[in-house]
């Protein structure tokens, strides 16, 4: 009897074992799955290796190896490994979009890659230039990827470029494309292409080389400098500009796109409502204040209507009315807000904006923001005794 007590307990020793730590610590398959794109690369060789740092590595493949569509769409299942993962395209075949040029290849010596902490289950992973800067960035720390390090590098190039790099699949630069995208999809190929227009004023076709040029004028600490961000800037706008052979987009103007702030770093502030008499407000008109460097992405150059996204209402229902009207053109620029509920509110945070800070401006605190021409109101459309609007907190992503 004590052989076979012992035994189980034996058993269960090592079964407890193999659900240890580890890169394997999962037996769960991981499917990894996205769009390959520097334009929408067709019949690219997708596979996914464990993290490397250098080119002088063995590379350790991980599972499967994939082949994209021809809409860039490819689908690789990496097995039970947890923990960071490269995934590399090479070969395929797509078109430049500045110059049109058809059958570009990405080289076997330079692959297009996208670093990601993988864990059981299914994945996103966008594999595009964007993301090949974000690896190049994530091994500026110590020349070695890490957890933390793809981690960071991956948001300060989406904050940059203003679209989650990873998890948002681009699409074609076409019309019929774009009619059925979102927004940051539309903005994913729109970027690529303003790279695709930098690398043609540099009368290179070399992308790899145009990408060393670009990650040399970003930092993980201070973001994207003021010469790497307006060239980018005027890239994309000579984009939009050529005529219909070449931009197939529907799209003309900077200020149609979440690229206008292109190169700025992104922040959250937030405004709440506090005081005894909360519950009778239905309407709140503000004016923001915007410190010098600060912009807001909306649809005119001058004056409009934020984009969407970069203003959400944190109380007040299932609907609340809420938007805006952002003029540059004045000194201080400002953010007028209106904000309409019939629910009953309470005190505590209502309203947050996104930001862009401007590459060389010093990073703003809450108190740099002032709030003007407040206007509270009730069911009847008198005013609010007793409460007031304020800014809470001002915080980065």
């Amino acid at each position: 009897m004590n052989v076979i007590k012992g035994l189980v307990l034996l058993g269960m020793v090592l079964a407890l074992s193999a659900c240890g730590s580890g890169d394997y610590g999962s037996s769960s398959s991981t499917v990894v799955s996205g769009v390959a794109s520097a334009g929408i690369i067709s019949g690219g060789t997708v596979k996914a290796f464990v993290a490397y740092s250098s080119a002088n590595e063995v590379k350790k493949q991980l599972g499967s190896t994939g082949t994209t569509d021809a809409n860039g769409v490819y689908k690789i299942d990496i097995g039970s490994y947890a923990g960071p993962v490269i995934v590399e395209v090479t070969g395929g075949s797509y078109t430049d979009e500045a110059t049109g040029n058809t059958g570009q290849s990405i080289p076997t010596a330079a692959p297009l890659r996208a670093a990601v902490n993988a864990s059981s289950g299914a994945l996103s992973v966008a594999v595009t230039p964007l993301t090949e800067l974000a690896l190049r960035l994530a091994k500026t720390a110590g020349n070695k990827l890490t957890k933390t390090n793809i981690d960071a590098a991956n948001s300060m190039i989406s904050q940059l470029f203003k679209m989650d790099i990873i998890a948002t699949l681009p699409v074609a630069p076409t019309a019929t494309a774009f009619s059925a995208a979102t927004q940051a999809q539309k903005d994913y190929a729109l970027a690529l292409a303003a790279i695709s227009q930098f690398m043609k004023t540099n009368s290179s076709t070399d992308l790899s080389a145009q990408l060393e040029v670009l990650i040399g004028g970003i930092s993980l600490t201070s973001g994207m400098s003021t010469g790497t961000t307006s060239n980018l800037t005027t890239a994309l706008s000579a984009f939009l500009a050529a005529d219909t052979t070449l931009n197939q987009t529907g799209v003309t103007s900077l200020y149609d796109t979440g690229l206008q702030n292109m190169g700025t770093t992104t922040m959250t502030l937030t405004l709440a409502l506090s005081g005894t008499n909360v519950a009778s407000v239905k309407a709140i008109q503000a004016t923001i204040n915007l410190p010098t460097g600060i912009k807001v992405r909306a649809h005119a150059i001058t004056s409009g209507e934020p984009l969407d996204g970069v203003l959400t209402p944190l109380a007040g229902g299932t609907s609340p009315l809420l938007n805006g009207s952002y003029t540059s053109s004045t000194t201080p620029a400002t953010l007028k807000l209106n904000f309409a509920t019939t629910a009953n509110l309470v005190a505590g945070n209502i309203i947050s904006v996104t930001f862009d800070v401007t590459p060389g401006t010093a990073t703003p605190s809450a108190s740099d923001f002032s709030l003007t021409g407040i206007v509270l109101i009730d069911a009847t459309a008198a005013d609010v005794s007793g409460a007031t609007l304020s800014v809470s907190k001002l915080a980065a992503p």
